[in-house]
């Protein structure tokens, strides 16, 4: 690995996580390096804005290492740099001895809140570790030996990684929004987040390992409501959001801490850029540095821009069991050598600051390493090819991961997959994860670069258009292999942050979008698909019927020649499952098929020959009853009535019952209210009876279901 990036260590976490990203190069790794000379080092603080509430100002203490030659007659460059979450500053001119012998000052700070500085960490939020960078632009601008574009205006750029990277994006962004531009001429972060929530929670479902580990680094030195915020993640395993915590709000505490929140607002950087991002990084992963570099630049920067991906990254330290991780072999940086190698960042930087031709190629193109230690060079990292894949059934909170084949080897994938799908749940806050995977079939198939991504829905619903990321990956899929999806309803990525509550998720519909490179074979069709065939009208929660699943030809008709004997599995905890019979003619009945809890459940045939598939169904109570209804009430007083759903089956649930119910009363002057969306299992009604006797009440739902009539006799 030959960029310049973090320094190994700087973040300290309490899980022992190493971050495997790049060192920085050694002075002889810089071609045409001047020789080793006296550095002259100066260490200050300088005053920047305070903290909320405060009126005193905030100490940003840096070191400025100078190289030697550098005069008011002879100025040079500065390159500003800062390390990772819950390190300090290189106050040592040694680790950047390669940007000193070539001809570079050095400017190393400690970020708000860690190292000498004071104040508290606020994760890169533009309205307090932006304004601390701006103030440290202002001093370099002062500095008579670093060379200027004009006046208050340095020859400036920028590096570093993880959180050091961070830095780069909030400064200069936050100096386009303040002036309309950025004083910094190029920036290089390496392995950081476009949206830092959308990092360590994406879809709300927090990486538990991370979060633990983050908190624990930096909890002494960071915002107050961060720290509330991620106890409140620790102790519950929720995200707190809007109205859900009093002490803290992270999507406040996060909103504008990222290039994704300036953007929104409609800035981008005009300058070049050289992102470096880690495609087995399972923190800020691929998808992060492709999202920055897509939209965070303008065009014409862009075109001035590179992206390379290798295989480093924030790499905790787990075995990528569940679902199981494809193993990265080769070259972990094959791309600094295809453009060239040496140290890629200062020979950007010599271009970008100095003017000097290096011979570095491939701006405006994303360099993608793979698993392999190949190196893929694109145009474009966007989805091309659609894959109709149809049903993805996944098993409820618990289960194996299962593989479901998309395309045969050869073919080369390389950048964003998407899928998009009509997805059904049965309960709260249904979670599963899913990613590209390799193998020679779906039993062996293995997760590339060991990265998932999560589904979360947080209600239940009936085929609800959904669109959702996998993880990005550069892959070459060999002959003999093939690509899959891989559904999980668990990660060793997100331990305890599976599903909340009972109930399967099931996608209809289901279509992959990949970025294919090269040409995409033709898709395999199976001699034959199941489909399964369940009753048109909703099923009655005790009542058994018939279930076929017939074998079909690419063509639609029947394939005659199976006979299997599939089995029948279901979402339901309270069905009674029969034995299907041997399939005639490819056709295999399944007689007294009983469901009991209500709501949107999933019926799931399996053969040995074409794997699974699945049909939605949404079981319907028996009927209606009065959980309580008072025999006595009084006039013009609250007389409050509830209802729930029957069921056909003991202890089955009636969470899933959806309806609308309407409450009628026998005398037309009394007062009752309009009808309410029920949901959970029951309903509550709220009566005034206006005149003195004896009265009836029903309640009915939208489907025709009524309670039986009850009596209230009312006095007064």
């Amino acid at each position: 690995m030959r960029r310049t990036g973090i320094v190994r260590g700087v973040i300290a976490l309490a899980v022992g996580a190493a971050l495997a990203l790049p060192a920085y190069a050694s002075a002889a790794e810089v071609e045409g390096a001047g020789p080793v000379s006296e550095v002259t080092t100066t260490n200050g603080c300088l005053a920047s804005v305070p903290e909320p509430g405060s009126t005193e100002p905030v100490q940003i203490c840096y070191s400025i290492h100078r190289p030697a030659g550098s005069s008011a007659q002879a100025p040079v460059p500065m390159m500003m740099t800062s390390h990772g979450w819950g390190g300090s500053r290189g106050k040592l001119a040694g680790p950047f001895t390669a940007w000193l012998k070539a001809g570079f000052g050095v400017l190393s700070f400690d970020q708000r809140g860690f190292g000498e500085s004071g104040g508290f960490a606020h994760v890169e939020h533009p309205d307090f570790e932006g304004q601390d960078v701006i103030g440290l632009v202002d001093l370099v601008a002062t500095l008579d030996w670093v060379s200027k574009d004009g006046p208050n205006d340095p020859v400036l750029g920028a590096f570093g990684g993880s959180y050091g990277g961070g830095f780069q994006f909030a400064g200069a962004l936050t100096e386009v929004r303040d002036t309309g531009s950025t004083r910094f001429n190029a920036l290089s972060p390496s392995h950081t987040w476009w949206d830092v929530k959308e990092s360590i929670a994406p879809q709300e479902v927090v990486r538990t390992v991370w979060q633990t580990g983050l908190y624990s680094a930096g909890r002494e030195d960071v915002a107050p409501e961060f720290n509330a915020g991620f106890a409140y993640l620790t102790a519950t395993g929720n995200w707190p959001g809007t109205g859900d915590f009093p002490l803290a709000d992270l999507d406040a505490f996060f909103l504008k801490n990222g290039p994704a929140w300036h953007v929104s607002q409609g800035r981008r950087l005009d300058i070049p850029v050289m992102f470096d991002q880690g495609i087995t990084d399972n923190l800020f992963n691929l998808n992060q540095g492709l999202k920055s570099y897509d939209n965070a630049l303008t065009d014409a920067a862009r075109a001035q821009s590179i992206l390379v991906a290798d295989n480093t990254g924030h790499n905790l330290p787990l075995p990528d069991a569940v679902p199981p991780g494809y193993p990265t072999t080769g070259s972990v940086d094959p791309c600094s050598a295809a453009l060239g190698g040496g140290n890629l960042t200062v020979r950007f930087m010599q271009e970008k600051l100095k003017g000097l031709d290096t011979g570095l190629t491939g701006y405006g193109q994303y360099h993608l390493a793979t698993a392999d230690g190949a190196c893929l060079t694109l145009d474009s990292a966007r989805p091309d090819t659609d894959v109709a894949l149809g049903i993805v059934p996944v098993s409820a909170a618990a289960g194996a991961p299962v593989a479901h084949k998309l395309l045969d080897g050869p073919v080369t994938i390389a950048g964003q997959p998407l899928v998009k799908a009509a997805v059904t749940t049965a309960g709260v806050e249904s979670r599963a994860f899913f990613a590209l995977s390799i193998g020679t079939s779906p039993a062996d198939a293995k997760v590339i670069a060991g990265n998932v991504m999560p589904l979360n829905v947080p209600l239940p619903g009936v085929r609800r258009a959904r669109s959702f990321e996998l993880p990005a990956v550069a892959i070459e899929v060999p002959a003999g292999k093939s690509l899959f999806l891989t559904a999980s309803p668990v990660s060793d990525q997100f331990p305890a942050h599976g599903s909340r509550t009972p109930g399967a998720m099931l996608l209809e519909g289901t279509t992959v979008q990949l970025p294919v490179v090269d040409p995409v074979p033709p898709t395999p069709v199976a001699a034959s698909d199941l489909v399964v065939t369940a009753p048109s009208e909703a099923p009655v929660s005790g009542d058994g019927f018939d279930v076929t699943v017939t074998a079909t030809n690419a063509d639609g008709t029947t394939d005659k020649s199976w006979t299997g004997t599939p089995l029948l599995t279901t979402s339901d905890g309270h069905a009674t499952l029969p034995s299907c019979q041997a399939a005639a003619e490819g056709v295999a009945t399944c007689s007294g098929v009983v469901l009991g809890d209500l709501g949107a459940q999933t019926l799931t045939a399996t053969d040995g020959e074409h794997g699974q598939v699945s049909a939605a169904l949404t079981v319907q109570p028996t009927g209606l009853r009065f959980d309580s209804a008072p025999d006595r009430a009084k006039r013009r007083t609250d007389t409050v009535y509830t209802t729930a759903p029957t069921v056909g089956v003991s202890g089955a649930s009636t969470d899933g019952y959806r309806g609308t119910q309407s409450i009628s009363t026998s005398d037309a002057s009394d007062t009752v209210p309009k009808p309410q969306s029920c949901s959970g299992g029951s309903c509550s009604f709220t009566v005034q009876f206006d005149r003195a006797g004896k009265h009836t009440v029903t309640v009915q739902d939208d489907a025709g279901r009524a309670t039986p009539a009850t009596e209230t006799k009312v006095t007064g």
